[in-house]
């Protein structure tokens, strides 16, 4: 598990975050089941840790904590795909519908984002377990879709450049959500 990343997201929906990039091995890296696979196993030791610290049936104090720097793993890894994504060091992340946007800077072993969350900046699922649950069966089988198409022909054209961007984001901003809203006690 990496360090925890620091995330602010201030009552005016301005977000600032920064955390550490994920190391890989450049080789198994340029795979993109690597990533997805790699992706999935996060999700699923954060999964695995939430039903350790609930295994009391509650979620209190510093498992809440923990349970972040799980998620925020994950999240690491997500910024990481869209930055590979990209082919580029800096780049914004977007989802129009929520009027979420947050510029990234990768710098490093670091990444760096500000932006501005919009009105819906609340967590919907207020279940942690139903959360992971969703993203498992639901986001992460688009996302997996979604590539698998791109991939067919062996090149990203500019559509499915933008539906993988567009997916990759909406990811994002639910991690960003979730990393906050376990931070504040508003799930748990």
């Amino acid at each position: 598990m990496s360090a925890q990343n620091q995330i602010v997201l201030r009552s005016d929906g301005v977000v600032e975050a920064q955390g550490f990039r994920p190391a890989y091995n450049l080789a198994a890296a340029s795979q993109t089941v690597f990533w997805l696979q790699t992706l999935l196993q996060k999700i699923n030791e954060a999964d695995q840790e939430f039903r350790r610290l609930t295994a009391d049936g509650q979620l209190v104090g510093q498992e809440r904590f923990q349970l972040a720097a799980r998620l925020d793993d994950a999240l690491n890894h997500l910024l990481a795909m869209r930055a590979r994504l990209e082919s580029a060091s800096a780049f914004d992340c977007t989802d129009l519908r929520h009027e979420f946007r947050l510029h990234l800077r990768l710098e490093g072993g670091r990444w760096h984002g500000l932006g501005q969350l919009g009105p819906q900046r609340h967590m919907q699922e207020h279940d942690i377990g139903r959360w992971l649950k969703v993203m498992r069966s639901a986001r992460l089988k688009q996302l997996v879709r979604l590539y698998g198409l791109a991939l067919a022909d062996g090149r990203i054209d500019e559509m499915e450049h933008a539906a993988l961007a567009r997916t990759l984001d909406r990811l994002i901003f639910a991690f960003l959500l979730v990393h906050h809203s376990l931070q504040s006690g508003e799930i748990g």
